[in-house]
């Protein structure tokens, strides 16, 4: 089986330093599925031991468009206007709408799935 050996091993991670970070391990069950716990498996079983800074940005970040300078020597930043037309705003009003009335046949699709589960269950 994948991951076992005759004596516990910490594979060295990629992190020199794990002081101040979260730790996971990494390992393979008995029926070599991967498993990550923070907890380390039982002895016999190899695994890898990994760091994860828990405050480490994991979200892309948004790009902002550079600061120009403004005629009293401030800066601004320009923001082109968004067209709701152009299906990038989910929250326009016509797309409001339509969400509320797909919505709307999902619950009734929902509830006449229900009454014919129930006229099936009582006859």
């Amino acid at each position: 089986m994948p991951g076992f050996s005759g004596s516990s091993k910490i594979t060295p991670s990629s992190d020199d330093d794990l002081s101040g970070k979260d730790i996971f391990y990494k390992w393979y069950d008995g029926e070599g599925n991967i498993q990550f716990t923070t907890e380390p498996p039982a002895d016999g079983i190899e695994y890898t031991l990994k760091g994860y800074d828990p405050n480490a940005n994991v979200i892309q970040s948004v790009k902002l468009p550079p600061e120009e300078p403004t005629t009293d020597g401030s800066t601004t930043t320009q923001v082109k206007p968004r067209n709701p037309e152009d299906g990038v705003n989910p929250y326009s009003g016509d797309h409001v709408k339509k969400m509320i009335e797909d919505t709307k046949n999902i619950e009734k699709l929902l509830s006449q799935r229900y009454q014919d589960q129930e006229s099936a269950l009582n006859q």
